[in-house]
């Protein structure tokens, strides 16, 4: 049992050091989920407008902005008729949540707990970012052992 999966609804929850408004740099604009999630976020983050994702390896996936409150939340259409909602509380530190509602089928299922650990990497990569760390995408061999990061 995944305490973070509850029916078809993944919630994960992360402590942010820093400001609202840098997170929300980074959560709420294109150039900003290109710091730590997609390789590169075209579009605009905007009620109604497209995303693109580009990714390392694979095509480009394109999504469609569902809704949007600047500096507190947006949702975006997702893969397999799933929906994902990043969302921000407090000021500093902020906590964000990310919920990924997926299709309530065993397609969905399937899709959701193959999704679960990559969702907490990508969180985790937001932390390092946000803390100055490195992007955990990309293997640097500048950080060893002693900097807390294993090399592989």
């Amino acid at each position: 049992m995944n305490p973070y999966i509850q029916g078809n609804i993944t919630k994960l929850k992360v402590l942010l050091p820093g400001e609202r408004r840098k997170v929300w740099q980074l959560i709420g604009t294109p150039q900003g989920m290109g710091k730590w999630f997609p390789v590169e976020c075209l579009g605009k983050i905007t009620k109604g407008e497209t995303i693109e994702f580009i990714w390392v390896a694979g095509a480009p996936e394109k999504f469609k902005v569902l809704d949007v409150k600047e500096n507190e939340f947006w949702v975006m259409e997702w893969v397999e008729g799933a929906k994902v909602k990043y969302a921000l509380e407090g000021e500093n530190p902020v906590i964000l949540t990310l919920e990924v509602t997926y299709s309530d089928n065993e397609q969905g299922k399937a899709t959701q707990l193959l999704e679960v650990a990559g969702w907490t990497f990508y969180l985790a990569n937001l932390k390092s970012i946000v803390m100055g760390g490195p992007d955990l995408r990309r293997k640097d061999s500048s950080y060893g052992w002693k900097e807390g990061f294993i090399d592989g």
